[in-house]
């Protein structure tokens, strides 16, 4: 666990998003790029995160506009940052309609844990998202069910997640 102060700063380059700077001595200290960790300010509800880099040695912890109005931050405080190496097995929680999906369909589960860890965060992120249970259900077995048209080692997140516009 890392523990530190600091504040949030405005991401001009990413319209409406802030970040936590992580120096390179702080990126040591919780084990580099690769390690997911739960992020968590001022003792509120820790929430998934990964560690990027910004650019000359410098890194950074990505907020969205949406997290950063949820928790009521704002750009002049200093704020207690706790950050928690994440041991759960997708490196975010998973919904239970998605883990039923999963539990139901052997070849979508087997296809869903042969993608990258990437690939299983985003379906994980945009199934949680959904905020009615029987859609979450509904969009669960939607994406389980587009992972299994793709080709092997070639699944697209876009056409997975049913975006009209994708080619």
């Amino acid at each position: 666990m890392l523990k530190l102060k600091t504040n949030i700063l405005e991401h001009t380059n990413m319209f409406g998003s802030s970040y936590i700077p992580i120096s390179a001595i702080q990126l040591k200290k919780i084990g580099g790029y690769k390690i997911r960790l739960l992020c968590k300010i001022n003792n509120q509800e820790p929430f998934p995160c990964a560690v990027m880099p910004l650019g000359e040695g410098k890194n950074f912890i990505m907020l969205s506009k949406e997290k950063f109005k949820k928790l009521k931050l704002n750009y002049t405080d200093v704020f207690t940052i706790e950050l928690i190496k994440d041991e759960s097995e997708y490196g975010m929680p998973i919904c239970e309609e998605l883990q039923e999906v999963l539990n139901q369909d052997p070849e979508g589960k087997k296809r869903f844990n042969d993608l990258t860890p990437g690939k299983q965060r985003n379906i994980i992120y945009y199934t949680n998202k959904i905020k009615s249970a029987n859609l979450r259900a509904e969009r669960a077995w939607l994406f389980i069910s587009n992972l299994k048209f793709e080709p092997k080692g070639k699944e697209r997140i876009p056409f997975i997640l049913g975006l009209k516009n994708f080619k």
